[in-house]
């Protein structure tokens, strides 16, 4: 750069790779700077953040290794009922009664045993379609994409966890409902701590639970929770024979039922999901512990981690007003000195990059699924940064140092 060969007595310190000209006291400055995910200033965002830098981890994960793939419940007392849709206004469905409760795929509560003999009482079977069915349409969805909650749960935490995840990748918001709004939400989940992982599809209106009992951990509370919103199992699929192949012979006998259901909320959204929260195992209801269905390209089922591109690419169809106006506000946390500025150098990638209260250059970002950082990239800068992306996973950062030189950093 024109001018440049003066500047190694201007500034000592530049032949230290990723080292900035006053940047030689920082050390003192800022002693926490290396600790990933902590933005000086932000203090009280350990404690909130603390798990962001675990690859693949989320806060409250570390409780998951008591989600297990036997949740999924079941009894011998078998009946045969009607679940209404939209389309057309019956389906017909196996389901099994557990604890007083009609359980349809092992952990969605259709109503009370009662309630769905009442309802089949009333119908004619003869004039019901064999396929077609989706479920109950807008009453069933929950108003501005907002579900009202309270916790009766020993494990709020657990709660929190679950919820977070959804607003962190979903549009769907959750307020916790109280003495003083109470007024405003007659139609809300409960989460409790009942016999087993189970919960309604969708708003049912009045008081509803989301039961996670002992052995529930965060993966069962986000997959109940997807229920609610008004997902069902992703091998409910009309398109599931294509795909997946049940193995009956290893199903506990009795519990054949829970497989062959073909339940659709509208059209099947995308492409077939195996790698879906709302998947069942691969040994769900096993006698003999040996799959009882299996992907006909060997691919992984029955993650636990959390929501998939695909579950989230179907909450927002069957909300499909998400998109549409602005949402927010959301704080991104740091404390900030200068301006912030932001680049997109990948689908579904966002960096943001701005200055800090030790005037060092911070990163957070975007991944598709989640917001990510905070990272420290150093120097000492005096200017809001600058950030263009310029090519495939390609992105550079500009600002001024102390000596007004421009300093570059990049990836790629």
């Amino acid at each position: 750069m024109p001018g440049r060969e003066g500047m190694a007595a201007e500034t000592p310190g530049e032949g230290r790779a990723d080292q900035m000209p006053g940047q030689e006291g920082m050390a003192a400055e800022t002693p926490d700077q290396d600790r990933p995910g902590e933005m000086p200033g932000r203090e009280d965002m350990a404690a909130e953040t603390s798990d962001e830098g675990r690859a693949g981890a989320m806060p409250g994960q570390e409780g998951m290794s008591s989600d297990s793939e036997d949740w999924f419940r079941s009894s011998d007392d078998v009946r045969q009922g009607v679940v209404s849709g939209k389309t057309i206004e019956y389906k017909p469905v196996t389901y099994s009664v557990v604890d007083g409760k009609a359980i349809f795929e092992g952990d969605i509560v259709i109503g009370a045993p009662d309630e769905v003999e009442r309802a089949m009482n009333e119908v004619d079977l003869s004039e019901i379609p064999v396929s077609g069915i989706v479920i109950p349409g807008d009453q069933f969805r929950w108003p501005n994409r907002t579900v009202p909650f309270e916790v009766n749960h020993p494990n709020r935490q657990l709660v929190m966890d679950a919820i977070r995840h959804w607003e962190e990748r979903t549009p769907i918001r959750f307020v916790e409902r109280n003495a003083t709004n109470a007024g405003n939400f007659p139609n809300f989940i409960v989460f409790e701590q009942q016999d087993g992982c189970w919960s309604q599809v969708g708003m049912r209106g009045g008081r509803q639970v989301i039961s996670l009992g002992t052995g529930c951990g965060l993966g069962a509370a986000i997959h109940e929770i997807g229920h609610a919103v008004g997902l069902w199992h992703e091998q409910s699929r009309e398109d599931r024979d294509q795909n997946v192949r049940i193995l009956w012979e290893n199903i506990i006998p009795g519990r054949e039922h829970n497989f062959n259901q073909h339940i659709a909320d509208g059209d099947d959204v995308g492409v077939y999901e195996f790698g879906s929260i709302m998947h069942y195992p691969r040994t769900a209801f096993t006698r003999n512990g040996l799959p009882t269905i299996e992907p006909l390209g060997g691919q992984a089922i029955g993650q636990r981690t959390g929501l998939s591109d695909g579950d989230i690419a179907a909450v927002r169809a069957i909300y499909p007003d998400v998109g549409q106006g602005w949402s927010g506000w959301e704080s991104l946390g740091g404390v900030c000195r200068h301006g912030v500025t932001v680049s997109s150098w990948a689908a579904n990638r966002l960096d943001c990059f701005v200055v800090g209260t030790d005037s060092a250059m911070w990163h957070r970002w975007w991944d598709g699924s989640a917001w990510r950082g905070w990272e420290s990239l150093g120097g000492v800068c005096t200017s809001a940064p600058g950030a263009v992306s310029w090519g495939p996973n390609r992105i550079d950062a500009f600002v001024i140092g102390t000596d007004s030189a421009m300093w570059h950093k990049w990836w790629g």
